[in-house]
């Protein structure tokens, strides 16, 4: 159990490394330069891939046995499923909102601001 623990807190580590990567990005963009979009495209790939395949299933293994061992804290800890589908639908919108960018559509700096970092504060408090 220690070992699955200390496995999250470094996958935690390295999501918060991503998320600068993607706040760099956004800060270059916000002065009206062009981002790496392929840095902020591979970024978003992990997103998509990577958590759900190898994170999240590790997270629900954690919380099944808190659950199983307090079932009353337990209750009070927010409903990951539910955590994750919001996660995506972020992750989606930053998707969008690139691929917007990157096909001359209109979209407000400030709106792409907005919605990257949305998706990179409710990131950090998911692995806070």
């Amino acid at each position: 159990m220690v070992e699955i623990i200390e496995i999250l807190r470094q996958e935690h580590r390295n999501i918060e490394k991503l998320l600068q990567v993607m706040e760099q990005e956004l800060s270059v963009f916000g002065r009206g330069e062009r981002p790496d979009y392929e840095v902020f495209g591979g970024v978003v790939e992990f997103f998509k891939n990577y958590p759900d395949s190898c994170h999240h299933p590790k997270e629900d293994i954690i919380y099944e046995k808190f659950r199983t061992r307090d079932p009353v804290r337990a209750a009070s800890v927010a409903d990951l499923e539910a955590e994750h589908r919001e996660g995506a639908v972020r992750l989606r919108r930053v998707a969008q909102a690139i691929e917007s960018v990157l096909n001359d559509q209109e979209l407000l700096r400030e709106s792409v601001d907005r919605i990257v970092r949305d998706f990179i504060d409710n990131e950090r408090k998911h692995i806070a």
